[in-house]
């Protein structure tokens, strides 16, 4: 599955749903806003970088000493959020045309990050990058989002795990405080496990009608919610958490069921 990227890709529903690992320098896959168009060659480099931007250099240097200083999970979400915020300035809408076309000549990130053209990729795969420098498991990760609100769109964020439970980091999207966004998937990691099967499962299914639609909703302390899915399907068939976890605990009874049958039968 990864074969057309430079990173460990380890669910993909033909860009409706595609979870990314290992992003840490090299080509990343960089979904364009406002249309389901993956471009492969994107290059993000954070070393590159570092050598053509002295500031972002010194910028990511000071983040990174400050990451080692804290054990909290939390605490270095919110250095990484304050970082992403001061090196990495959200493209404006009147240089998302320059900002579209970069990226087909396969600009480098250095490109991006001293033009100011980043948008939700480029924040998302640096929180993913220094998620594994602070040894925080993590998945760069790009769905449909659909807001409470009605608002709809492509987006990519990060899915990582704290004590064997998995949250949403979403580094493109603050609290009104600038405070990072962290929301509960209602997933620990073998669900999660589940998930990414249940996004492979239908990967080859071109016709959007015949697929499953995969997805997670998130609420976040400001009374916002979020639904992470893919794009084809609908809400009310929604291969969930819950459906997953209720399918784990119906085999685990099952099984549980057989063995106890089988002694029975063994004591006679």
């Amino acid at each position: 599955m990864s074969d057309e990227f430079d990173c460990d890709i380890v669910a993909n529903n033909k860009a409706d749903f595609v979870i990314a690992n290992n992003i840490k320098s090299g080509y990343f896959p960089i979904l364009l806003r406002g249309a389901t168009t993956w471009v492969g060659n994107m290059n993000f480099d954070v070393d590159e970088c570092c050598q053509k931007n002295n500031m972002f250099r010194v910028k990511l240097k000071k983040a990174q000493e400050k990451l080692k200083e804290t054990s909290s999970v939390f605490e270095k979400m919110a250095i990484m959020q304050s970082f992403i915020e001061d090196a990495m300035p959200w493209c404006q809408a009147k240089d998302e045309y320059e900002r579209t076309e970069c990226i087909f000549d396969g600009e480098p990130f250095s490109y991006m990050v001293d033009h100011k053209y980043c948008i939700c990729a480029e924040r998302a795969a640096m929180a993913q990058y220094l998620c594994q420098q602070s040894g925080i498991k993590s998945y760069l990760v790009s769905s449909i989002v659909e807001i409470s609100s009605g608002e709809k769109g492509e987006h990519a964020y990060v899915v990582f795990e704290k004590d064997n439970h998995m949250y949403v980091y979403d580094p493109a999207n603050t609290m009104k405080d600038k405070a990072p966004r962290i929301m509960d998937t209602n997933m620990d990691k073998i669900i999660f496990g589940d998930f990414i099967a249940s996004v492979n499962e239908n990967s080859d299914v071109y016709d959007r009608k015949k697929k499953n639609c995969v997805g997670f909703n998130c609420r976040a302390d400001d009374g916002k919610k979020f639904i992470y899915r893919s794009y084809c399907g609908t809400m009310e068939n929604i291969v969930s958490p819950s459906r997953l976890k209720a399918v784990r605990l119906a085999k685990a009874k099952e099984n549980l069921n057989a063995q106890q049958k089988n002694k029975s039968v063994k004591g006679l």
